[in-house]
């Protein structure tokens, strides 16, 4: 009796096995690829069409006691471009070789300046290329197209094929032309690369009987956003929320704040020097008043890409009458309480749009 028992055991035990192994072959022979970090999953032949946008906004005024503020300037950037991305190749770590097509770019300045104001625009998508009076004969970006090398963690570790990019829209890359700040080397891995993911272990030692774990928080150091802010660098923290399901996808939130650092860290580089005299004095004279930075992003693990990501940056410096008061000793003038305040607020967005 306990002999048949012990063979009717291992049988069922067998067939379960088997069932097991069958299962992930032909789960393995599908394909079907979920992600188990925060990691991207390349696939060959795999395309998608992604936008950015970046708006970012310089203003200055001044406050004086009893009266409304002054507006003394202000300028306003928006960029839009829509891009078509294909997975070449995959390599044996994870990262992929892109092709990325342009689909369409928008790109518009504002100023007002001492009540003078001026507005240009520069657009391209499949039907036209236009370009205001002050930004004659734009060349069309639109079908436009360059390759990356990026890692699982969207770090873009090579960018391919600019050189061949202005030479067929017929710029240097070394000319003053509003086209070529549209998609030089540094914009290019602005399009492409995620803090989030950037800054993540990945995955961490799952608890006991679990497949696997998420991090639940991490942090990174970063080069400052913006020229204008006074810091060395940034520290961002991330925190992963809930994995939560969509239909059939799998996602998961992760958000994230920043605070200055003012010991430039190890391995990143000293802040770029700015090449304006007017905003140099302003960063040399100005404290710190605020400095706010946000992050939120959706990543689907189910598929392995990121559905989007949003940062926003707002920071304002201070600049109090006193401080730079006139003359020397006994007649130096005595500040009013006015004080002037210079703001730099920057929003970007990135999002899969199929």
């Amino acid at each position: 009796m306990k002999t048949n028992l012990k063979k009717t055991v291992l049988f069922v035990a067998g067939v379960a096995l088997i069932c097991f192994v069958s299962q992930s072959v032909a789960q393995a022979g599908n394909k079907k690829t979920v992600a188990t970090s925060l990691r991207c999953q390349y696939k060959v032949g795999e395309e998608h069409t992604v936008r950015f946008t970046s708006n970012k906004l310089n203003k200055v005024w001044v406050e004086m006691p009893k009266k409304k503020p002054t507006l003394t300037g202000k300028n306003e950037t928006k960029h839009e471009i829509v891009l078509r991305t294909k997975v070449e190749s995959v390599d044996k770590d994870g990262s992929a070789i892109l092709n990325v097509t342009i689909e369409q770019v928008k790109f518009t300045m504002t100023s007002d300046v001492r009540k003078k104001k001026s507005e240009n625009e520069y657009y391209s998508d499949a039907k036209k290329t236009t370009s205001t009076s002050s930004w004659p004969n734009e060349p069309k970006l639109h079908g436009a197209s360059y390759k990356i090398k990026i890692a699982p963690n969207t770090t873009v570790k090579e960018v391919i094929g600019i050189d061949k990019l202005y030479k067929k829209i017929g710029v240097n890359k070394d000319a003053k032309r509003i086209v070529v700040g549209l998609i030089n080397e540094d914009k290019v891995k602005r399009y492409h690369e995620r803090d989030f993911l950037r800054y993540s272990p990945g995955r961490v030692a799952p608890p006991k009987g679990k497949a696997f774990a998420l991090p639940k928080a991490y942090e990174g150091k970063l080069p400052i956003p913006d020229a204008m802010i006074k810091a060395k660098a940034i520290k961002k923290t991330f925190k992963v929320q809930k994995v939560q399901k969509e239909k059939k996808a799998r996602l998961v939130k992760v958000v994230g704040t920043a605070e200055p650092l003012h010991v430039l860290p190890e391995g990143i580089e000293e802040p770029p020097a700015l090449n304006d005299f007017g905003k140099t004095m302003i960063k040399r004279m100005s404290d710190m008043n605020e400095l706010k930075i946000t992050d939120e992003a959706l990543f689907d693990l189910s598929a392995g890409v990121v559905r989007s990501e949003k940062t926003n940056v707002e920071c304002t410096l201070i600049i109090l009458e006193e401080n730079i008061g006139m003359g020397q000793g006994k007649n130096k003038k005595k500040g009013t309480g006015g004080a002037m305040f210079t703001m730099v607020k920057m929003d970007n967005t990135y999002e899969l749009v199929k």
